[in-house]
């Protein structure tokens, strides 16, 4: 099975999934969360129930820059460099997806 994540124009990140097997599997993916501050300097803050899920921040090259565990609803992102950032958290059949600016004040 081959996986591929790409990202459009828009910033959305998507997943393509190419196998030669019969069955199908299914992840639906959403680009409804609500994060905040954006931009961030040093915290990264969800709306929604994440905790102690995993989440894997990639940079603008699509490079893995970080992978975390929410805990309390929150992130650290300090160790980031400046810049923007794409993020994916897998959560049972979901992929949730969506970006932020990391800036120092």
């Amino acid at each position: 099975m081959e996986i591929l994540y790409f990202c459009y124009t828009d910033g959305k990140i998507w997943k393509y999934e190419s196998s030669t097997t019969t069955s199908i599997h299914h992840q639906t993916i959403e680009n409804n969360i609500k994060i905040f501050p954006n931009p961030a300097s040093t915290k990264l803050y969800f709306d929604n129930p994440f905790d102690h899920k995993v989440i894997s921040i990639y940079n603008s090259n699509a490079s893995l820059a970080q992978v975390s565990t929410i805990n309390n609803q929150q992130i650290d992102i300090s160790t980031l460099s400046n810049g923007l950032f794409y993020f994916k958290i897998n959560s049972e059949n979901k992929i949730w997806v969506g970006k932020f600016i990391k800036q120092n004040l």
